[in-house]
């Protein structure tokens, strides 16, 4: 009889033992549902911004790598407006074909120094055409917007110097380049569609 119930109890332990087996997974697979549902958009977010960094050091890190094979010559441009410095002007030099990125702000005196492809110092050789300009956002009081005000963009430059097919500015870089523009009397227009 000792021996029927030590088999009973063995099975019935054994039927225990894996019924907490079954139990606890079913716990652990539901858990890891819930991590998943409450975590798994952060994570996957994480993992895209990851692979987005990534793409662009890779492609700031190629723009670098192409812009020392070229002959880039230290440029500045000195921006005025009414005949004061302007600070905070974007500067953009083009040319036809060109497809590098070459450009620089202004800082308080007014001298903005060109990089290539935002990391190079300096500026091809070439003919460009120069683009200027500056642009300023306000809040405003606007009854019609769900929170009572709206944000209202300006044009600090007049908007011929703002497009590379109206602006005048034309600039020759044969070499060390220092260059000044002027873009006429200080002007506030508010932005189209704004």
């Amino acid at each position: 009889m000792t021996s029927k119930f030590s088999a009973n109890r063995d099975s019935c332990v054994q039927r225990e033992g894996f019924a907490f087996l079954k139990v606890l997974a079913t716990v652990l697979v539901i858990g890891a549902a819930i991590l998943f549902i409450v975590f798994g958009p952060a994570v996957w977010q994480g993992i895209k911004e990851r692979g987005e960094l990534k793409e662009k050091a890779q492609a700031a890190a190629e723009r670098a790598q192409a812009a020392p094979a070229l002959d880039l010559a230290p440029c500045k441009i000195t921006v005025t407006q009414g005949d004061a410095p302007l600070e905070g002007a974007s500067v953009a030099l083009y040319s036809d074909g060109f497809k590098l990125t070459v450009d620089g702000t202004t800082d308080a005196s007014g001298v903005a120094e060109i990089v290539t492809n935002r990391v190079s110092p300096g500026c091809p050789k070439g003919s460009f055409k120069v683009v200027i300009f500056k642009t300023s956002v306000e809040e405003i009081e606007d009854p019609t917007a769900p929170d009572g005000k709206r944000n209202v963009g300006y044009q600090l430059v007049d908007g011929q110097y703002g497009s590379v097919d109206t602006t005048p500015l034309t600039l020759e870089v044969t070499g060390e380049t220092n260059a000044s523009f002027d873009v006429g009397a200080p002007i506030r227009e508010r932005m189209q569609g704004r």
